[in-house]
Formats: structure tokens, sequence, C-alpha cells
């Protein structure tokens, strides 16, 4: 369990909620990081809604459901900047980009996975 923040500085922090303490910085931005997407927003959007289930009666725990829509890969991120690239990383294990992707003309301003 972490927490992102982006910021004007061209930087990511990654956080541990447990202690509050700021574990990595993430680098490689030229200009602020407008938005961040990370790959279980999915399961994270559903909460407890099991798509699954659909039509049928639902009290599910969230925490199953997440772990079930997750899936069994790591967790990455991808980045977006008024340097009209995109980074993508994978925050739990390295403060390094996995790669950096380029072709908008123009400011990023959202990334939805």
């Amino acid at each position: 369990d972490l927490i992102y923040s982006a910021s004007q500085d061209r930087t990511i922090k990654v956080w541990r909620p447990s202690d509050g303490v700021m574990c990595r910085t993430l680098q490689g931005h030229g200009h602020w990081v407008n938005s961040m997407a990370l790959s279980t927003d999915y399961a994270t959007r559903i909460g407890s809604w099991d798509p699954a289930l659909q039509g049928k009666a639902q009290c599910n725990d969230p925490v199953t459901v997440y772990n079930k829509y997750k899936g069994a890969g790591e967790e990455f991120m991808v980045s977006g900047s008024d340097d009209f690239t995109l980074f993508l990383w994978n925050p739990a294990k390295s403060n390094k980009p996995v790669c950096r992707m380029t072709g908008h003309q123009q400011l990023i301003n959202q990334v939805i996975i």
C-alpha cells in the first residue's frame, strides 16, 4: 500500500501510509507532472461492486473484489506532464522509469488506464 503525489517540482513522491514516510522520489519529467494513473485504478473504482455478479444482489468485501480485479501482476503507474511526455513506472520497486513515451505536441492533462 502506497500513496503517490505529483508536483510542479517535476517529481512524483511515493509515501508509506503506515508511518507517513516518503520512501521514494520518481524523477524524469522535464516540467510539471499533471496526471497519474495506476494500473489498479479500475479495481479501486468498482469498490465492492463485482461486475461478474451484475443483476444479482451484492454484498461484497471491497478488499476481496479489489484483489480479484487488480490482476496478478505488479501495479504500475503512468504519469503525464507539461513536457509532452508520458512515463511508465513500477513505483513499488524502482525510482527509475520503465520507459518514456512521446508523441503529444502539447501538454498532457489527463492519463487514464
